[in-house]
């Protein structure tokens, strides 16, 4: 019976590891290759070294200057080789008596193949490429492919056994991924000798001047901001862009303002808090103690039995039922559902209508309702929100929202199942996991403002 082929061990270290470099590209890119044997344990340093060292080069690329190395990426790496090696030896040592020489070869093999993965995640990272929601899965998947191709051909298992060995590499790597943290190997070295910080776009920030000029922005914005009309059921507007490192969500609150004051009769009862450079001078930031101080401010103008506020909050958010508010160097704080229930019922104002349009946003709709109170989150507790992007004016759910009200405000509820048909329309169209708006409308609130009742949810 002919032997598979084999790298010779008299050719030389430099014709095995050319090799074993061919064969790891073949195999992460093709998920093909040759049986083979193990090259010896200096060409599997070798080729790891080269692995590292290519991540290395790409981490050191992507990450802007000045920059130092991070020696906590080496105890990291170590644990991930540590980690594969006792994955693959376990497997092997199921597999065959003879281990040390098939270990050799598939340890060889997947170091020379997965850096291709990695760096291709890193890249798209890097430059932001959308993704659909099972993208991680089909890397993940892709990585696990690699270790069980790798294992098929070094080590000659039965068909049987090679689907039990499958199964339990895509068991053991799940495992890893999830143990085993992460680190960059450079990071960004922060210029202590500047007065000013890099915010979102690159703009270089002046830190110490922005918290100074906070107590003018908002006393500027706030001292706009007319009192209600007896007899007059006014609407005011406070939108709240939390993340600074898009800038679709200052546009958006901005579209919203407008829409309100030229459309919803809420001229001159606006407020804008916003986390972006391109407008760090002329608003107050999107922070807990701005927000705060805007509602309660409102709240002694307005009539409280008449009046309605209508707060629209727009950023990321979290899985953790997180609302992300970041504005890199200013440290700015996330808010939970917990922090924006005290503050409204802190404002003294009763009708309140409660927009949330970020990811996972139903985790603050029961923490939220409130008899007096429409809260509207773009979409379920364990769904993704989309069209957060640089450029874009709206988000999906924003643009709907503007859209349904523009059609049938002043009934918010009307304004929002209209909203919900159309963000699920482009969902389905554009193939995305559908996010399903959600909405909790209090019996007051509807009572008072002659609301539509809300149709239940999709699931």
């Amino acid at each position: 019976m002919q032997e598979p082929d084999r790298i010779d061990d008299n050719a030389g270290f430099l014709r095995s590891f050319v090799c074993s470099l061919f064969d790891g590209v073949r195999l992460a890119l093709t998920l093909t290759g040759v049986p083979r044997s193990g090259a010896g344990p200096w060409c599997l340093l070798a080729v790891a070294a080269l692995t590292v060292c290519i991540l290395g080069l790409a981490d050191y690329a992507l990450v802007p200057a000045p920059r130092r190395l991070s020696l906590w990426s080496f105890v990291l790496d170590a644990t991930w080789v540590l980690a594969l090696v006792i994955a693959v030896y376990l497997i092997v040592r199921c597999s065959t008596p003879a281990v040390a020489q098939p270990l050799e070869s598939v340890l060889t093999r997947a170091a020379a193949a997965l850096w291709i993965p990695w760096l291709v995640a890193a890249l798209m990272l890097h430059y932001e490429v959308d993704l659909p929601h099972w993208g991680g899965n089909v890397f993940t998947g892709w990585v696990a492919l690699i270790l069980v191709r790798a294992t098929q051909f070094s080590v000659q298992l039965e068909r049987v056994r090679s689907a039990a060995a499958a199964v339990l590499f895509f068991a053991l790597v799940a495992v890893l991924l999830e143990l085993v943290p992460t680190y960059p190997r450079w990071v960004q070295v922060p210029d202590r000798g500047a007065h000013a910080a890099a915010g979102s776009g690159g703009v270089l920030l002046d830190i110490e001047g922005i918290y100074y000029s906070q107590a003018h922005l908002l006393r500027e914005a706030l001292d706009d901001v007319a009192r209600g009309r007896p007899g007059h059921r006014d609407v005011y507007f406070v939108g709240f862009a939390g993340d600074a490192s898009e800038d679709v969500f200052v546009r958006e609150v901005g579209h919203f303002r407008q829409l309100f004051e030229e459309t919803l009769g809420a001229a001159q009862r606006t407020v804008l808090l916003a986390n972006h450079s391109t407008v760090v001078d002329e608003l107050p930031l999107a922070n807990r103690n701005n927000l705060a101080t805007a509602l309660q401010r409102i709240g002694q103008l307005m009539d409280p039995e008449e009046d309605v506020v209508f707060v629209y909050m727009t950023s990321h958010g979290t899985r953790d039922g997180r609302f992300v508010a970041d504005f890199g160097p200013l440290g700015v704080n996330d808010l939970l559902a917990s922090d924006i229930d005290r503050m409204l019922i802190d404002s003294g104002i009763r009708w309140q209508v409660v927009t949330i349009s970020a990811c996972f946003s139903g985790t603050f709709l029961d923490s939220l309702a409130h008899p007096d109170r429409l809260v509207m989150p773009a979409a379920r507790a364990d769904r993704s929100s989309f069209g957060c992007e640089n450029g874009r004016d709206f988000t999906y759910f924003g643009e709907a929202l503007k859209n349904g009200l523009a059609a049938r405000a002043p009934d918010y509820v009307a304004a929002f199942e209209l909203a919900r048909k159309q963000v699920t329309q482009r969902e389905r169209a554009e193939a995305k996991e559908p996010s399903f708006p959600q909405a909790s409308l209090g019996e007051a609130i509807a009572a008072q403002l002659d609301l539509s009742r809300v149709v239940p949810a999709e699931h």
